[in-house]
């Protein structure tokens, strides 16, 4: 799963975002913190597997804020969260604890509580969420 992108994910799911088909100078200056589909349109063509752990959590935090994408696609929406949750199990898995995302971590964490109560569906996958990260953080 690390080697798709998030677009490839959009168009595997046949959702036409026209916001996809935008040159970048026609959303310069125009970013919206609550739509997931700014997400996918900087991460671009690139595989889930490049990213970084801190660039995963941002997604997963756009996605949490993102209440039409949930009104509009629910199943898209828990395919999308649970993916994220599978590539930041990925992402940190083996990665050193003295890592630089063990500074920007609990930042994350704390902004995603916010969003807990959104809709019924971000509770249960919040929480797998975190789970990993602090699997990671924490290991056994």
């Amino acid at each position: 799963m690390l080697h798709i992108s998030l677009k490839q994910i959009y168009k595997n799911n046949a959702i036409d975002d026209p916001y996809l088909q935008f040159s970048s100078a026609d959303t310069f200056n125009s970013h919206n913190f609550n739509k997931f589909i700014q997400v996918v349109r900087i991460f671009g063509d690139s595989p889930l597997s490049s990213i970084t752990p801190g660039e995963c959590d941002y997604a997963f935090n756009c996605l949490l804020r993102d209440k039409e994408l949930h009104a509009t696609h629910k199943l898209f929406w828990n395919t999308l969260a649970k993916c994220l949750c599978d590539t930041i199990q990925l992402l940190t898995t083996n990665l050193p604890i003295n890592n630089a995302y063990k500074k920007e971590y609990c930042r994350f964490m704390n902004e995603r509580e916010k969003y807990r109560n959104y809709h019924d569906d971000i509770p249960q996958v919040l929480t797998l969420y975190n789970t990993n990260v602090i699997q990671w953080r924490f290991p056994k």
